[in-house]
């Protein structure tokens, strides 16, 4: 008899607090890191505390979304709730959820499934999104299985971003570069990237070199591009000069810009640019 009483007093004493998980926004907050933590109630705050979410503006979103991928439950049923929860948010609150999504699910097939079709969504929904979106996918763990997808999303993003997105798209590109998309991801670059600021420009360069500089296959591919797609623009110059600076690629990088002056696809203006 004692047992089932000791048994029965932490659940009913677990239910009586998960109740006030329903209550004003700061109480629940306050509240929420004990039931998140403790076995037997992690489940149920979970579930609580993403039951709220749609009815909370960005800040309560952010709280609620940062106390989930500290402590909250981790299982394909909850990862389910959390991607059906996302399009009933307003788009304030959808990019503070994106941006704990990777921490927020785990790492099945099935749950980055659920995850490209969430994000595929919110993005139809809202346009604003999209950058937001495409960043959860690039951080999380989604198998090689998506990769094609997450590059097509991202290269027909570019020239939709504000400038200050960018990054975040060419980081997503470039992490889905191999043999076999390098060179539509550097066309998609080169013809998005032109008309960008200095500083935005150096930022880019240090991400596209950078991965230029681990594949020898993209490399080839923006050869390739810079001889059969003249003329040269300031991005490629600026790739080139960028690429010119590892000695294992400085012969065949220094023979394509002499190619481009030779036939005139340099134009003296766009080296001058670059060099200043």
């Amino acid at each position: 008899l004692l047992l089932g009483i000791g048994t029965r007093l932490p659940q009913a004493f677990g239910a009586m607090d998960l109740d006030e998980l329903e209550g004003p926004l700061d109480e629940a907050l306050r509240r929420a890191p004990g039931l998140l933590q403790h076995p037997c109630t992690r489940a149920a705050a979970t579930r609580a505390l993403l039951a709220r979410l749609p009815c909370e503006e960005a800040r309560g979103a952010r709280s609620i979304a940062a106390l989930l991928s500290a402590h909250g439950e981790r299982s394909l049923e909850v990862s389910t709730e959390i991607f059906a929860v996302l399009p009933l948010l307003d788009a304030p609150a959808c990019r503070e959820v994106l941006g704990h999504l990777p921490t927020l699910v785990g790492g099945s097939d099935a749950e980055a499934d659920g995850m490209m079709e969430a994000a595929r969504a919110v993005m139809a929904a809202d346009r604003s999104l999209l950058v937001p979106a495409i960043g959860a996918l690039s951080e999380a763990s989604l198998p090689a299985s998506h990769a094609h997808e997450l590059a097509r999303l991202a290269a027909a993003a570019l020239p939709l971003a504000d400038e200050s997105d960018l990054p975040t798209l060419v980081r997503t590109l470039v992490g889905c570069l191999s043999a076999r998309s390098a060179g539509r991801v550097l066309r998609a670059l080169r013809s998005a990237l032109g008309p960008v600021s200095s500083q935005t420009v150096g930022l880019l360069l240090e991400v596209v070199g950078h991965a230029l500089r681990v594949s020898t296959p993209a490399v080839s591919s923006l050869l390739r591009l810079c001889a059969s797609s003249p003329p040269l623009s300031r991005w490629d110059v600026l790739l080139l000069l960028r690429l010119s600076t590892e000695p294992r690629h400085a012969r065949a990088v220094a023979a394509a810009v002499c190619r481009a002056v030779r036939a005139g696809s340099l134009a003296p203006s766009t080296l001058a640019d670059c060099a200043a």
